[in-house]
């Protein structure tokens, strides 16, 4: 009797505290709705005066600020998770282990420590610039030297990597790399 009897008393209490929050002080009136409506609107219209139009704004919630735009700079969650849609890899690996092409259209082992990879050729940066093998050979070099990618890109051979042409090269690892798909 006693264990049903707290039981109700707490489900009231309970209830009470939850219905407490159902009305506030007052009861807005329609003079104040349309004028805290109209100061927002005024607000807001300002708002995107000073930063553009809607369709030229993208607005991203995330946890907190990043710290660099650089993937190599940092390994943060918040970064890596703006950077993602920013920039591509040469491959993707799905979470089941299989790999799509991504900036590489095909991967093949020449050797237990060489992986030539065929790159896109319709691929061009902001400014206009084409994306060659150059660039991956730049990648692979500056990630070596970067305190944070450096540990990641250990297994790199940036010396011995070749450029074969424009959109080929032969990345060289010192030993066996699991990894190397995701970069």
């Amino acid at each position: 009797m006693k264990k049903r009897t707290l039981a109700m008393m707490m489900a009231a209490l309970m209830l009470s505290t939850a219905l407490t929050g159902c009305k506030g002080k007052y009861a807005a009136s329609s003079q104040d709705t349309a004028a805290a409506s109209a100061e927002a609107g005024t607000d807001a219209a300002s708002d995107t005066a000073k930063t553009g139009t809607p369709k030229d704004t993208l607005v991203c919630a995330i946890v907190e600020d990043m710290t660099s735009m650089d993937p190599q700079e940092t390994n943060r969650a918040t970064n890596w998770a703006v950077q993602r849609q920013m920039y591509n890899h040469l491959v993707h690996e799905n979470p089941d282990g299989s790999v799509d092409p991504e900036l590489a259209t095909e991967w093949e082992w020449l050797d237990d420590l060489t992986l030539r990879m065929k790159l896109r050729d319709d691929v061009y940066f902001h400014n206009g610039v084409q994306f060659t093998a150059k660039d991956v050979l730049f990648m692979i070099q500056k990630a070596k030297t970067t305190s944070i990618s450096a540990s990641t890109y250990e297994a790199f051979d940036a010396d011995n990597t070749k450029i074969v042409d424009d959109f080929t090269i032969d990345i060289k690892l010192f030993h066996p790399y699991a990894a190397i798909r995701r970069i």
